[in-house]
């Protein structure tokens, strides 16, 4: 009997700790709602990102979602039913352009820090996201449009964005693996901007439901064993 809680406890300690395989194919459905971003660049102007809210991964709810791509696009309210998901940073698999993430680490140490607090501070959330495309593309390819926010109230945002890059270094690196690096696909096998977003772990609903379940299997086996005596 002591066996069995044993394995239980194990089992729920592994639900609730362990990362997607490399690479894996899943459900990514992005949110609709997403922030305003000011930006000056190399190509374009690029105006949205960081976090988009209500993005589910196989029907999980994910507390975040910044995009980690630059020049690409993503639709929001658009369910991507064969998403390609890593645990190292790898996105883009069977592109030319497949590879690893410009300075994951650095990106991953970002997200460590400020993104679960910025789920309740929208400024945060813009810096995060701009500083996320600074760490991946260099800051001569892409920066916050410090001008445009001193001249509208937000330099509270500009603040934030240097001090991030400003922690920065070259032996910066973050908890990889904690996170999902996720390439949107849609059902005809298109690709678009991928995605980063914290490992989603099981509602306590279903570990409850698991942890029943495997009780229920204890005792039933006690009970054979002492019907077998």
């Amino acid at each position: 009997m002591n066996k069995i809680f044993l394995m239980m406890a194990s089992l729920l300690l592994l639900m609730a700790s362990s990362s997607y395989a490399t690479p894996i194919v899943g459900n990514y459905y992005i949110g609709g709602t997403y922030n305003q971003i000011y930006s000056v660049t190399s190509v374009g102007d690029p105006v949205g990102g960081g976090s988009i809210a209500g993005s589910t991964l196989n029907g999980a709810s994910v507390p975040f979602d910044y995009c980690v791509d630059l020049f690409t696009d993503v639709y929001a309210s658009t369910d991507y039913g064969k998403s390609i998901i890593t645990n190292d940073g790898t996105i883009h698999y069977g592109q030319t352009n497949a590879g690893t993430i410009n300075n994951v680490g650095q990106v991953a140490w970002l997200l460590d820090q400020y993104a679960i607090r910025a789920e309740t501070n929208t400024d945060l959330q813009i810096a995060l996201q701009a500083a996320i495309w600074a760490a991946i593309n260099g800051t001569s390819k892409y920066s916050l449009d410090a001008s445009y926010y001193a001249g509208h109230n937000g330099q509270d945002i500009v603040n934030d964005y240097n001090t991030m890059l400003g922690d920065l270094n070259g032996t910066t690196i973050g908890n990889i693996s904690n996170y999902d690096w996720i390439t949107p696909v849609d059902s005809n096998g298109n690709q678009y901007q991928a995605q980063v977003t914290l490992d989603p772990v099981p509602e306590p609903g279903t570990i409850m439901l698991l942890g029943a379940g495997m009780l229920g299997f204890a005792f039933y086996g006690r009970r054979r064993k002492n019907s077998m005596v």
